[in-house]
């Protein structure tokens, strides 16, 4: 279980730290808040969706269907597709805010290492060459963050958000789920804006979000693919079909769901 602690000079001077060597710590992970910046690759491998997160429309990609099991992360940790969101890359490190709102760096304290290795946690009075370095990416990310948010709240400002239950149907069952909770570009609102929307939603990065999150849906087969790919492993395990793994889960929401 992840235990954040606020990185100290006073507690970790002489202590080390781990590099995670699999994802696990995100196999029950089912959306990941996205960045701007990574949208050309995320596009291709990932379904793009809002979901509302304390009343911010807030972008994310699609890893599960609602039943604890991030798709993309085998049972031995490996990242399953070429590109790994940057919001998993920092770990085991991340910026959580204090009880005044600052952000400051944490560190997973089952990732802190009592022996000597290459990752010392501080070098002298300043942090260590690699953990400036996680640090670096961790603060350029949360820039990132505060442009991505700021994009989905324009696009729902201007209506161009509407629910999205997503249905799918696995070809290993006559069951059919359906994903709650989500959110998608209006595609006719999007091409009706007037010249002056859509230029505020170029230049505040908006109008690459809507894009991607459209055209990202290509990639619903991809998830299915998936969830196949769980219903074969799960019934080698149980003899159970998907049906009896999505018993009672007709409808799996993604409301308030904190992320």
């Amino acid at each position: 279980m992840t235990n954040w602690i606020p990185i100290s000079k006073t507690k970790h001077q002489s202590e080390y730290w781990l590099p995670s060597s699999d994802y696990l710590f995100t196999a029950s992970t089912e959306v990941l808040l996205l960045l701007n910046a990574e949208l050309p690759k995320l596009v291709t491998q990932y379904v793009i969706a809002f979901i509302k997160n304390d009343s911010q429309m807030t972008p994310v990609v699609i890893l599960g269907i609602g039943i604890g099991k991030n798709l993309y992360v085998s049972e031995e940790g490996v990242w399953l597709a070429s590109y790994i969101p940057a919001t998993v890359r920092g770990y085991p490190y991340a910026l959580i805010p204090d009880s005044n709102g600052q952000k400051i760096l944490c560190i997973d304290e089952n990732y802190i290492g009592r022996g000597e290795n290459e990752n010392p946690i501080f070098d002298g009075e300043n942090l260590a060459e690699k953990t400036a370095e996680r640090h670096n990416f961790l603060n350029h990310s949360e820039e990132s963050k505060t442009h991505t948010l700021s994009a989905g709240k324009l696009l729902d400002s201007l209506n161009l958000l509407e629910p999205w239950p997503l249905a799918f149907k696995s070809d290993n069952s006559d069951e059919t789920s359906q994903l709650t909770g989500l959110f998608k570009v209006n595609e006719e609102v999007l091409n009706n804006l007037t010249d002056d929307e859509f230029c505020k939603l170029r230049n505040h990065g908006a109008l690459a979000l809507a894009y991607a999150q459209l055209f990202s849906m290509s990639q619903i087969d991809e998830l299915v693919k998936r969830i196949e790919f769980l219903s074969q492993q799960t019934s080698k395990r149980s003899q159970s079909p998907l049906g009896e793994l999505f018993a009672d889960q007709d409808t799996i929401s993604f409301e308030n769901l904190n992320i």
